[in-house]
């Protein structure tokens, strides 16, 4: 598998690329302009010196009945991360570019996975991350909370 084309594209245009043909999984877009993660996880995650190495953030799109029958439809981001759904209508798809100089560890790519599986509700996220000449590719286990009353889903294990 020739993954060269994640040096050479952004992170918005590699992943896109990845899904499509390496994977073959049709990801409908959603509107492709920067998130400021800090800003977006702000309730999520507080070390702001992890959130700095972060130096561009997109939503790559979304796996749902739509894109697996190739049907054309983009999302507004905010739309989708404010409207939680009783199942599970779609999977999110995050990119994350790292500094190039910056080597994360488990730990850090853990807590990233897990704060935007929270800021995302009930919907599950996979997260892409480059940092370097490495690529990451996460998710998170997810489950009900045993409290009654409790809103959203628990985060489970990560799997990087």
């Amino acid at each position: 598998m020739d993954l060269k084309f994640f040096l050479d594209k952004d992170i918005l245009d590699a992943s896109r690329q990845f899904f499509k043909e390496i994977l073959d999984i049709n990801v409908a877009p959603a509107v492709t302009t920067e998130i400021k993660i800090q800003e977006f996880l702000k309730d999520q995650l507080s070390d702001t010196k992890l959130l700095s190495k972060v130096i561009d953030a997109r939503i790559i799109g979304m796996i749902n009945t739509f894109s697996i029958n190739n049907v054309s439809a983009t999302a507004d981001t905010d739309l989708v991360l404010k409207n939680p759904s009783e199942d599970y209508d779609m999977l999110l798809v995050f990119g994350l570019e790292i500094d190039y100089k910056v080597h994360l560890t488990k730990t850090d790519i853990s807590r990233i996975t897990r704060a935007i599986n929270r800021r995302s509700f009930n919907r599950p996220v996979v997260v892409l991350i480059r940092y370097g000449n490495l690529l990451s590719f996460s998710a998170a286990e997810r489950g009900l909370y045993k409290r009654t009353g409790q809103k959203g889903e628990k985060i489970g294990r990560i799997s990087i």
